[in-house]
């Protein structure tokens, strides 16, 4: 696969997306005022770059952002209402769900009022969720959350890329409400078998709490730990299955792939790819 692909909205327009959802805080119940907005979807590639010799990009990506970056002269933070829109090809999307990726699987669990478009494929995947729950998933959400709280305690690397809330707050607020997210949304599927979005009320209000620095880091840190205790009690007694239903995966992207080739011809997922580069001229 190649890299990331820059779309504008008219290319990414193109794709064959079989689900897109807006995939940020707010579906989380955990947004503040004043955010972006981040959509999150999944499109099928064209039938070379899935049978053929053929490579599809590890993903596409569209942001309005791009468009002031010139006028600005560097790489333009989002602002209030921008749109952050993250594609990936469907068979990647499949690997990182299978493999317990947090973000990916998040068009899967939001309410409907969160969904930007969907095919019937999508529908069937949204209604198969229970099938890629699994003690996987829940370690890896725990991964995820314990990567990130050594990160807010110093102990990894980490790239600040809010200065202005570790300035204020002594650390980053908003990255520290991700990793509780986390760790709870861990425990919430150790414990009931799903991903709770939006989050129950007192735990999204915590998470605002957190965002809003009305909490310091070591009270962070130890809240996180509560939750990582409940999470690990929760699996040990947990009747999910050790692993997801890849086989049944595997038979809906089968059934999705040759459906939206019929449909919309072999070249389906290629076109905004090859226009995006200028090799091939825009649709009419």
């Amino acid at each position: 696969m190649t890299g990331n692909v820059r779309l504008t909205a008219e290319e990414a327009a193109t794709l064959p997306t079989i689900l897109r959802t807006v995939s940020g805080s707010e579906v989380h119940g955990t947004g503040l005022p004043g955010g972006d907005v981040d959509h999150l979807g999944f499109a099928v590639e064209s039938r070379d770059d899935v049978l053929g010799v053929g490579s599809s990009p590890e993903s596409w990506s569209f942001r309005t952002a791009w468009a002031r970056a010139v006028d600005e002269g560097s790489e333009a933070r989002s602002r209030h209402g921008d749109l952050d829109l993250m594609v990936y090809p469907a068979r990647k999307w499949a690997r990182l769900a299978l493999g317990g990726n947090p973000t990916v699987l998040t068009p899967l669990f939001v309410g409907e009022e969160w969904i930007v478009s969907v095919d019937e494929f999508g529908l069937a995947l949204r209604e198969n969720r229970h099938r890629l729950m699994s003690k996987t998933l829940v370690r890896k959400f725990l991964g995820y959350s314990a990567a990130q709280i050594e990160r807010m305690q110093g102990l990894r690397s980490n790239r600040v890329s809010r200065p202005e809330l570790v300035s204020e707050h002594g650390f980053d607020t908003k990255f520290a409400g991700h990793t509780l997210r986390l760790a709870y949304q861990g425990l919430m599927a150790a414990s009931t078998g799903t991903i709770p979005m939006p989050l129950e009320a007192p735990m999204a209000q915590f998470i605002l709490d957190v965002r809003q620095g009305k909490y310091s880091a070591d009270e962070v840190a130890e809240g996180y730990q509560g939750i990582v205790g409940q999470a690990e009690s929760a699996l040990a007694a947990s009747e999910l299955p050790d692993k997801p239903d890849d086989r049944w995966l595997a038979e809906w992207l089968s059934e999705v792939q040759l459906a939206t080739w019929a449909r919309s011809g072999d070249d389906a997922g290629r076109s905004a790819e090859l226009v995006a580069r200028g090799r091939v001229g825009r649709r009419s």
